[in-house]
C-alpha cells in the first residue's frame, strides 16, 4: 500500500481536491503528491484522488509508488480507464526503467519557468510506440538529430521518440544557423504522446534581442492535451510558409509596445513582421 503522511489532514476533502488539482495544473509534481496523499487520507475510497496520486508520482519518476496508487485505484473501479492506463503503462516500465531518475530540477524546466520566451513545450509529430514511450520519464533530457527534412528526437541511446512540429523546427533551423543552441526534455508523456520542452541554452552574439519563440509559439505542458489520437504528420494544420515567424527579430522594446497597442485595440488586425534581422 502507498505510505501516507501520519498526521491528521485539517483541511475538508473538497478543499484539498481543489488544491491537489491546481498543484497538478501548475506542475507542482511534489506539492501534488503531498495534497493526494492528504485526500486519500481523508477519503480512502475515492478513485479519483488515488489516480491524481498516481500521475503526480510518475511525473516525479516515483513508478513503484505509483503502480501501488494505480492498482488501489483499479481494485476500487475495475471499470475504471484511467487507472487501467496507469496500471499498464506502468507494468510495461517493470524491469526496464522502474528506478530511471527523473531531471524534475532541470535547467531547462528552471528557464521555462523564469522566461518563457526562451522556450516552449511542443507536442512530437508521429511518436515512438508505447514501448519506447515506456523507457522515457519527465524531465529526461533527449538528443536532437536534423536530417534536413525533420527534427527527430532521440534518447542517449539512439531510440527515436518523434519528430519537432515542422513550424517549431522551422525556426529553430534558423535561430540554430545564427548560433543558438537549444536543449530537448520530456515535458509530459501517455501512452500513445509525447510532448517535450525545447529550452535555449546559449544566445548567439548578435541575436541578443531576438526571442527564441513569440508568443504565438509559447506553451506550457498545461497547454497540451495528449489524451487525442497522436499526432501524425500533416496535422499540425500549418505550412512553414504560414508561421514564418511572427515577431522573427524585433528588439524587446519596439515588440512590447506593438503587444500593447494591439491589446489596447489602437491597432487593428494582426500587422505583418518579417524575419527582421535574419537576412534569411
Amino acid at each position: 500500500m502507498v505510505q501516507q503522511p501520519q498526521q491528521k489532514p485539517s483541511r475538508p476533502f473538497g478543499e484539498v481536491k481543489t488544491a491537489a488539482v491546481k498543484a497538478a495544473l501548475d506542475g507542482n509534481w511534489s506539492e501534488a503528491v503531498d495534497l493526494n496523499h492528504q485526500a486519500v487520507e481523508i477519503a480512502p475510497r475515492d478513485v479519483g484522488s488515488f489516480n491524481r496520486l498516481a500521475t503526480a508520482l510518475i511525473e516525479l519518476g516515483r513508478f513503484s509508488e505509483a503502480k501501488e496508487a494505480a492498482e488501489t485505484a483499479l481494485g476500487l473501479s475495475p471499470d475504471n480507464k484511467i487507472a487501467r492506463k496507469h496500471v499498464d503503462r506502468l507494468s510495461q516500465l517493470a524491469g526496464e526503467v522502474a528506478s530511471a531518475p527523473v531531471a524534475s530540477g532541470s535547467r531547462a524546466a528552471v528557464r521555462f519557468i523564469t522566461d518563457s520566451a526562451k522556450a516552449t513545450v511542443s507536442e512530437l509529430v508521429n511518436p515512438a510506440d508505447a514501448r519506447v514511450l515506456a523507457t522515457v520519464a519527465p524531465g529526461q533530457e533527449l538528443h536532437m538529430q536534423d536530417n534536413g527534412v525533420r527534427m527527430e528526437l532521440l534518447t542517449k541511446a539512439g531510440e527515436r521518440i518523434g519528430a519537432l512540429e515542422v513550424h517549431i523546427a522551422h525556426r529553430l533551423r534558423k535561430l540554430c544557423d545564427k548560433g543558438n543552441q537549444y536543449e530537448f526534455s520530456v515535458a509530459k508523456l501517455s501512452e500513445t504522446g509525447i510532448a517535450v520542452l525545447v529550452a535555449e541554452t546559449h544566445c548567439a552574439p548578435g541575436m541578443t534581442s531576438v526571442i527564441s519563440f513569440p508568443p504565438s509559439l509559447q506553451k506550457s505542458a498545461s497547454d497540451i492535451d495528449l489524451e487525442d489520437e497522436p499526432m501524425e504528420e500533416g496535422d499540425e494544420g500549418l505550412d512553414v510558409s504560414e508561421v514564418d515567424d511572427e515577431d522573427d527579430i524585433t528588439p524587446q522594446a519596439e515588440r512590447s509596445e506593438r503587444l500593447k497597442s494591439i491589446m489596447s485595440g489602437r491597432l487593428g488586425g494582426a500587422y505583418n513582421i518579417e524575419d527582421e534581422g535574419l537576412n534569411i
